[in-house]
């Protein structure tokens, strides 16, 4: 777990739902990558996790602007724009590999294209406004009274495995009920200890985002809400 204990430069925000910072630790835990790759599910994504199988699938890439790589490497020579054909051959070409695996960054020498980096920015601003409407339909007004680390915490696991409400019940139904430290211990997944897996990570981190939620939200629900000081492990 040492990944986790270098990961505690990224400190919970105390003030409103940071988008910056959830940026910066997506961008951590699922990279940045303008090739297409699989992820740990074996689905092809592009970017900042953007995930395409499923979802907008090869047809949905063949609209994204791909270049040959290798253009890239000589500037004096124009990057060619890759064919629809040229994007399915790439698409094919990681679609056979396995992601728990061969890690992303080792996938591009099964790739001939890549993307443009205001495309990845693009995609991503699409995939966090689309999560946001989703999670505020889902939780109502609730998700308006959340504390800015519960609603950091949700984010996290959409963009990890999916609708936290389908993913993981029990935590949503907690969070409902304003028990965040109870969601907490709820929040980790992961292979314990494999150290390439980001998931497990990630669920860590959630894990610190709800506890923190529940401090956050202690002022507002008086002491018979919140566990003793010696229940809580949050203090030594």
């Amino acid at each position: 777990m040492e990944d986790c204990i270098a990961f505690g430069q990224f400190h919970p925000p105390s003030s409103e739902y940071d988008r910056d910072y959830f940026k910066a630790v997506s961008g951590s835990l699922e990279g940045n990558f303008r090739h297409l790759y699989v992820d740990y599910r074996n689905l092809v994504t592009i970017g900042i996790g953007y995930v395409l199988d499923g979802v907008g699938g090869l047809p949905e890439a063949q609209t994204l602007p791909f270049f040959f790589s290798k253009d890239h490497r000589t500037p004096d020579i124009p990057p060619r724009r890759a064919t629809p054909a040229d994007i399915a051959a790439d698409y094919a070409a990681v679609s056979k590999l396995n992601g728990r695996q061969v890690l992303a960054t080792y996938q591009a020498k099964h790739t001939k294209l890549v993307t443009t980096q205001e495309t990845i920015e693009q995609l991503y601003t699409v995939r966090v406004q689309n999560w946001e409407r989703t999670l505020a339909r889902y939780y109502g007004n609730k998700w308006r009274q959340f504390p800015s680390s519960a609603k950091l915490g949700l984010m996290s696991i959409a963009f990890g495995v999916g609708h936290p409400g389908t993913e993981f019940r029990n935590l949503s139904t907690l969070v409902k009920k304003f028990d965040f430290y109870g969601a907490s211990k709820e929040a980790q997944y992961g292979i314990q200890g494999d150290p390439y897996d980001n998931l497990q990570v990630r669920g860590a981190w959630q894990k610190i985002l709800f506890e923190y939620a529940a401090l956050e939200y202690l002022p507002w629900t008086g002491p018979d809400r919140f566990p003793t000081r010696g229940s809580t492990g949050l203090h030594a």
